[in-house]
């Protein structure tokens, strides 16, 4: 006999549109039909017991919940900044997935806050929106001693490790998660006080993640969290792309990597943009566009070195410890396992808070121990 599950329909539409899915991608998400969908959320039908538990897991929800008779109170989404010509553009359910995800582990930080003294909400820098974004790129790269020998000194393939870190030092958990759209490149949220970036994991530059993780860094910043794509849509998101791009390339770094470039001088060749991208760890067209922001390329220039770039997507196949820190940052699983030692939590539970097997806790505590030899304190230091 099929054991069905008495779920509520009007509970069943709600956790669908939750994630902002139609019918026939539910459908297609839980591998079930579409018009047994519809049943079900007329109550016309109840689910078997295995859709039921894929409900669930697909729409991001306890059992309990989905089980309830009204909706329960949902942390909100944080706010879309993205838009085409102007238009909002849809959130796919994967990067809601990735947003839900990363809220869960940054309400398990502060509710580890409660047992755990010394994990505090840190106090981050606030700059208004009507200061000048250049100014202040300048002025928190001196704050946080990015100088231009140390950033011409890193190669690209560990500017985003080590920027990371300095980040996730300010209090910030910085996570690499797939975001689902191609409109979507960041987000920055924040839970009781306990903020959190996110960087597309499909994106395999390291120029463009570093550039994501200053931008979202100055949402922070400014007070306005949300979605990103990193196009000028709207104040915000021109403000923080001019403070990403300030603090990557300071005119002076771009004086030592372009000589030849400057008001009146002709515009670099891709060839030089290139040289120049890898010793800053940007990208080419971010080189491009800031040659235009700082008046050394004339209007159009970014648009044409776009139109005749290639994106090379490559990736390798290193060691779990360094895929999961890649994937969850430093922050969460230093002050875990930092619990974890204290005795202050279980292994089941430090398990559950950074999804993965106690087997691997050696391993990422020792390489958190080679990036971090200083024990953790509530200043996440």
């Amino acid at each position: 006999m099929v054991t069905r599950v008495p779920i509520d329909g009007d509970m069943a539409a709600w956790a669908r549109k939750r994630c902002h899915l139609e019918i026939d991608d539910a459908a297609n998400l839980l591998k079930c039909d579409a018009a047994l969908l519809q049943q079900i959320e007329t109550g016309a039908q109840q689910p078997t017991a295995g859709l039921f538990r894929a409900m669930a897991e697909r729409y991001m929800l306890p059992e309990a919940t989905l089980l309830g008779l009204a909706p329960a109170e949902d942390r909100p989404l944080p706010k879309d900044f993205r838009s085409f010509e102007g238009a909002p553009v849809r959130l796919s359910y994967q990067t809601i997935k990735a947003v839900r995800v990363v809220q869960a582990r940054q309400e398990a930080l502060a509710r580890l806050a409660e047992i755990d003294e010394s994990i505090k909400p840190p106090t981050l820098p606030s700059i208004s929106l009507s200061s000048d974004p250049e100014v202040e790129g300048a002025k928190y790269r001196r704050t946080f001693g990015f100088d231009v020998p140390t950033q011409l000194a890193t190669p690209p393939q560990t500017a985003f490790v080590r920027w990371r870190t300095m980040v996730e030092q300010l209090g910030v958990s910085v996570y690499v998660e797939p975001l689902g759209d191609d409109t979507s490149r960041g987000v920055s949220d924040n839970f009781n006080g306990f903020p959190a970036i996110i960087i597309d994991q499909r994106e395999k530059l390291h120029g463009a993640r570093l550039f994501t993780l200053f931008h979202e860094l100055a949402h922070h910043f400014v007070g306005q969290v949300g979605i990103s794509n990193l196009k000028n849509a709207n104040g915000v998101e021109r403000f923080c792309n001019r403070f990403a791009a300030a603090f990557l390339m300071p005119p002076n770094a771009v004086a030592l990597v372009l000589a030849n470039a400057g008001p009146g001088k002709p515009a670099p060749t891709i060839e030089d943009l290139d040289r120049a991208a890898r010793r800053l760890s940007v990208t080419i067209s971010q080189m491009a566009l800031r040659m235009e922001d700082l008046g050394y390329a004339g209007a159009g220039y970014y648009k044409n070195v776009k139109a005749a770039l290639g994106v090379s997507k490559k990736s390798g196949g290193p060691e779990y410890r360094y895929t999961y820190l890649s994937q969850y940052g430093d922050h969460l699983p230093r002050r875990v396992l930092g619990a974890l030692d204290a005795g202050l939590i279980s292994t089941v539970e430090a398990a559950r808070a950074m999804n993965t097997s106690p087997a691997h806790f050696d391993d990422i505590r020792r390489t958190l121990m080679e990036r971090h030899p200083e024990p953790v304190d509530g200043r996440g230091r």
